[in-house]
């Protein structure tokens, strides 16, 4: 079934990217499998950029016509997001071939959390062009195969592949008819996605990362306070300014009812490690000034921060540790078993060193520390906290130094960690303020913000650019009363762009 080596070249030979971005197509691999379902599996890429796709065509009389595109969610940067632990949740091959389509896949234009070192901050590329890309050269080589071109096409996918999901819909009409996001959100204004954005997400996050940190063994009472059967009232028992963090929270957007999730942040927690390398770079002076000047809690309430920073704290690593390390202390119920963002060490391969050790730790508040290897192989790499289990650190980071992780860490390295800016970015909200999101009226008065304000702030590129709202085909927008990753007023905000700019058709 397997097209042959002629035909697969021919293939090959005869296509013309539309984007002039993207080299000559080539495959480097091109076999039949029997799991989960007979397919033909091929595997390849653009030259002269990193973008990677993977195609499953189910037998021919299984085929009817069409194509399924899931996008990853989080930054994107691999090709085989539902072909794992997500496939059964989310549907893969074997939802595709039931729909009588092929599926196929692409990094998104980049590699693990690294960019495309050509492209650089591209939105537009990382947001829907390596997607569209992929999406004609797979319909190309699916008329070679089957003989024709499928007739309807549909792209999906969940919190970063929500966000760029109907990217690909409004700028790929070509392509696809249709689109499914679930769970995403963003800003939208007329004109192309090629621009970064600002997002309300990464800035709540802070805020809801403030309510974990102050609350603690009382987030507990919270939650009960929120469940079917509770008082309603979640504030009970709570001082003064745990309430303001709380209420904070909770004008920013965040659903009520997902209280436990505050306890457990999973993507968000990740959401910190992926923006707080670019944040720092966009806004060096805020983590310095939050600490040095009238304004800021850092330095008027220096009290609410006691037992919990960590400043300049050097120690060596006891140990490195895998990702089996800590699935197997999640499968035996050990401490990582207690924190939701063990789905990342589950997520990532079993060798792959994704946490350390310390020879001593910190006192003070270690979740979104910062970890700076200062010595040995992986000197230089800046990395960050995602999960503490037991007296073990989860670590990961942007760009290269996100795709490493901990690998290359030996016992007997020096690390530096310190938590000033996980802890000023704490109180993000009250400094970058954005316009025209509701949940920041709470900190504005008389038009004007209370609270000394930074500079624009925009997230990774991966995520991006912004929302026309103008599509052909049809766009189903599913979005989670109770998700805590995008909150549920973003779909709220794309329909109204919808009828505010028009559907094209």
């Amino acid at each position: 079934m397997a097209g042959t080596l002629e035909a697969t070249t021919q293939a090959i030979n005869s296509y013309v990217p539309t984007d002039a971005y993207f080299g000559k197509p080539f495959i480097d691999a091109d076999e039949m499998r029997t799991d989960p379902l007979p397919h033909r599996y091929v595997h390849g890429g653009f030259e002269n950029s990193d973008t990677r796709f993977a195609i499953y065509f189910p037998e021919k009389d299984v085929y009817r016509g069409r194509f399924f595109q899931p996008l990853g969610g989080g930054l994107g940067g691999t090709e085989f997001a539902f072909v794992g632990p997500l496939a059964g949740v989310l549907g893969g091959v074997p939802g595709a071939f039931r729909l009588g389509g092929y599926m196929l896949e692409s990094n998104q234009g980049h590699i693990g959390n690294d960019l495309d070192q050509r492209a650089g901050d591209d939105p537009g590329l990382y947001g829907w062009r390596a997607s569209a890309e992929s999406a004609r050269f797979a319909k190309h080589l699916a008329k070679h195969h089957y003989g024709e071109v499928p007739h309807h096409g549909y792209v999906y996918g969940g919190s970063g592949g929500a966000r760029r999901s109907p990217l690909c819909l409004e700028n790929a009409p070509d392509i696809y008819d249709g689109a499914l996001p679930f769970m995403g959100g963003g800003p939208i204004a007329p004109g192309k996605a090629d621009e970064a954005i600002e997002s309300v997400q990464p800035t709540g996050f802070g805020a809801m990362f403030n309510v974990r940190r102050l609350l603690r063994n009382k987030l507990a009472k919270v939650i009960d306070a929120t469940e079917p059967g509770g008082s309603g009232n979640p504030f009970e028992g709570l001082n003064a300014h745990e309430r303001e963090a709380l209420a904070d929270l909770y004008r920013l957007g965040f659903p009520r009812g997902a209280e436990y999730m505050i306890a457990q942040p999973m993507g968000q927690a990740a959401m910190w490690c992926w923006n707080a390398a670019v944040f720092a770079r966009q806004d060096p002076g805020y983590t310095p000034d939050f600490w040095s000047k009238p304004g800021y809690a850092g330095h008027d309430q220096p009290h609410l921060f006691e037992g919990d920073r960590i400043v300049r704290f050097k120690t060596g690593v006891d140990e490195a540790r895998t990702a089996a390390d800590i699935a197997a202390e999640v499968h035996a119920g050990g401490p990582a078993a207690m924190e939701a963002s063990s789905f990342m060490a589950i997520m990532s391969p079993p060798d792959r060193q994704i946490a350390i050790r310390l020879a001593e730790q910190p006192s003070g508040y270690l979740p979104g520390a910062s970890v700076r290897i200062l010595s040995g192989e992986a000197a230089g790499r800046q990395l960050f906290v995602t999960g503490v289990f037991g007296d073990t650190l989860l670590l990961d980071g942007f760009g290269a130094d996100g795709n490493a992780k901990a690998e290359g860490v030996r016992p007997g390295d020096q690390v530096e960690v310190d938590n000033d800016a996980y802890l000023a970015y704490c109180y993000w909200h009250r400094h970058h303020v954005i316009d025209g999101e509701k949940g920041f009226d709470q900190v504005i008065v008389d038009g004007s913000p209370m609270f000394p304000q930074r500079p624009r702030i925009t997230v990774p590129s991966p995520f991006g650019g912004h929302y026309s709202a103008q599509f052909k085909g049809k766009l189903l927008y599913m979005q989670h009363t109770h998700d805590t990753s995008l909150w549920p007023d973003q779909a709220i905000l794309y329909a109204e762009g919808v009828a505010r700019y028009g559907v094209s058709t």
